[in-house]
């Protein structure tokens, strides 16, 4: 396939309007000083040219038509991903065995809430098993299956009649004894900045601690000094770590939870 781009050359005086039908070798009025290309791909002797808009106009047909696309040669040079890579990274690493059992109840109490019956939670825990559990140098029966989604059934039905099933949810902070022991020596104010980063953000690994979250605290409006003083106090103690600084281009400072 050669493709070809000729261009007409105007001078000012000879530039002027045609109507539609004038002929491609003339010159229009609409031409730039760079002029209007006309692009052609010749193939097997008829040239043609795709009707979509290109950078300087619409393209047009010059010779033949669509029907002649079936004689462009293969495109080459066109690089391919390796099959044997594009194997291994559809590949799914399935649970070996030893794992299996707590890896189900884990999914199936993620899905519980979805579910209108066991019946249906049964066919999640049955499709998850045949996806992703290794089944073959183990067997992994039907049976086991069947006991693990009554019994996350039970547990997930028993925490929704007691009012406390929030796996999922997004409606319950938990907080470890050694997170908890490393803020409570802090005092007030940096004890109340934490729990309420926590409650907002705990899922983000990115913090924005700006200013103006002063205005916002629970108990009621904070001073710009006090608001100050707690957030130094928990970067000082480790509990939250700057990463990017304030600037007038990039906005308020950037934090993440410390170690």
């Amino acid at each position: 396939m050669h493709v070809s781009a000729a261009q007409p050359r105007c001078s000012r005086q000879t530039r002027r309007r045609h109507p539609p039908s004038s002929s491609p070798s003339e010159c229009s009025e609409r031409d730039s000083p760079l002029g209007q290309r006309r692009e052609t791909a010749e193939i097997n002797g008829a040239g043609t040219a795709h009707t979509s808009k290109g950078s300087k106009g619409a393209y047009q047909f010059i010779h033949g038509g669509l029907d002649d696309l079936h004689k462009l040669r293969p495109a080459a040079n066109i690089p391919t991903f390796p099959k044997q890579k594009l194997e291994q990274s559809n590949a799914i690493q399935r649970v070996a065995p030893g794992s299996r059992n707590l890896v189900l109840w884990d999914y199936l109490r993620s899905q519980a809430r979805f579910c209108d019956s066991l019946n249906d939670l049964l066919d999640v825990g049955r499709t998850f098993a045949d996806e992703r559990l290794d089944r073959t140098s183990q067997p992994f029966l039907d049976s086991e299956i069947v006991a693990t989604a009554k019994s996350v059934w039970e547990w997930t039905q028993d925490r929704i009649a007691a009012g406390e099933y929030y796996v999922g949810t997004g409606q319950r902070l938990t907080l470890p004894f050694k997170a908890i022991d490393k803020v409570l020596p802090l005092g007030a104010d940096a004890i109340a900045l934490y729990l309420n980063l926590q409650r907002r953000s705990n899922h983000r690994g990115e913090l924005i601690v700006a200013n103006d979250m002063r205005l916002a605290m629970p108990d009621s409006e904070w001073t710009l000094v006090r608001f100050r003083k707690a957030r130094a106090t928990l970067i000082a103690a480790g509990i939250i770590t700057e990463t990017k600084a304030a600037s007038t281009w990039a906005g308020p400072a950037r934090y993440s939870w410390g170690g």
